[in-house]
Parts: C-alpha cells; structure tokens; sequence
C-alpha cells in the first residue's frame, strides 16, 4: 500500500463519522489502487464480499470486463466523478469508411473463426475456470475493435 493509502486508512478507522471525499487520478485504474476506499461499499459487512481481498479476487478472476464496468458502476450510482478533457472548439469530421472485398471477406473469415472458437467453448465450459467465458469474450471484443481500426489505415 502506499504511504497515502495507508494514511487514509487510519484516518477512516479513527474517524469512522467523518465525512469524507475521495480525490485520486489513479483509484479506479487498477483494483489494487482501491484498497483504501472502504466507504464506496463495495466490500465488507452487507456486501457480497469479506474483505477487499475477497472483491479484488473475484473482480479479477471475472477478467477486463468486470473491472471495466466497475467505474461505470460507481458513476451510475453517484460514488464516482470523472472528469474528461473537454473537446470544445476541436472540429470533429466523421468519416465513412467502405470495406474492401478483400476486407470483408478477412471479416467474414475471422467471425467464423470466433464462431467456431466459442463452439469449443461452450463443449468444454465444464471443465474450465467461472473466468474464461469473460475472459473469452473480452478477446473477442478487442480482437475485433483491432480487426476494424487495421481496416481503417492506409
């Protein structure tokens, strides 16, 4: 834990009234970085979890997709505010972009491919960790924003 984890640890436990407001670039960007936010309430009595180990265990057997809905769980339910850069005053051109044939059939050859890829998963889901159907999908999921964003470049 870092010195200013640790600090906001004992400062929680010592005052267990005080109210408080959580401010960090970093909190939500890996589930270790959370570990001094116990009031959020995602851990501990009346929670599906112990212990913040117990969160930090599960979040991370449930793979990239748990842990990248955990911000938009927290925002959702008014326990985070994040702040973007502003994009005023930048002009914004969207563009369309037409597959080539060639393109559309490494598409179509891939999808299959994917297809194919779940088939397996499902016949042998019994016999594999509660992780890898997310973790499974979540490949899929940035296997193909890669797929698309290639077709996009020169």
């Amino acid at each position: 834990a870092t010195g200013m984890g640790t600090a906001v640890l004992r400062m929680q436990a010592e005052l267990p009234l005080g109210r408080l407001i959580y401010a960090s670039a970093t909190a939500a960007t890996e589930l270790q970085n959370m570990a001094y936010l116990v009031r959020l309430g995602l851990w501990g009595p009346g929670t599906g979890f112990a212990s913040f180990g117990a969160f930090r265990s599960e979040m991370t057997a449930a793979g990239p997709a748990a842990q990248e809905l955990l911000p938009l769980h927290l925002k959702a339910t008014g326990r985070l505010v994040s702040r973007l850069i502003s994009f005023e005053g930048v002009p914004i051109t969207v563009a369309t972009h037409a597959l080539s044939a060639a393109q559309r059939a490494e598409y179509d050859a891939a999808a299959r491919f994917w297809l194919d890829l779940a088939a397996e998963l499902r016949a042998r889901a019994p016999r594999l960790p509660a992780s890898a159907t997310s973790r499974f999908w979540s490949a899929h999921q940035r296997f193909f924003r890669l797929l698309v964003t290639a077709a996009k470049l020169p």
